[in-house]
């Protein structure tokens, strides 16, 4: 599943900088990186993984609470391609 933030009564959206991923409710990562090939090459980047199933079931009870309100679901007909590498004619669909 993908989300993106819903925009505002002023049509803007709201930048989410928060990067984590939980795992099978157990791990969680939580870092400073963004995904991708730049940051993967050129950024100096901190995270850290949780191994607690409390800590991680907190957090994914806090966006899920969140998510109604600040989120959207992406479906296949309205997602943009997202660019890989430096190469911006090359393009992946991204899928959800």
């Amino acid at each position: 599943m993908v989300l993106r933030t819903k925009p505002g009564p002023d049509g803007t959206r709201a930048r989410n900088h928060a990067k984590f991923i939980a795992i099978d409710h157990q791990f969680l990562l939580v870092t400073s990186a963004n995904f991708s090939m730049i940051a993967e090459h050129r950024n100096v980047e901190l995270g850290i993984r949780v191994d607690d199933p409390i800590v991680t079931r907190a957090i994914e009870k806090q966006m899920r609470a969140l998510e109604d309100d600040l989120y959207e679901q992406v479906s296949y007909t309205s997602a943009p391609t997202a660019l890989v590498g430096p190469d911006k004619n090359a393009s992946l669909p991204v899928s959800t």
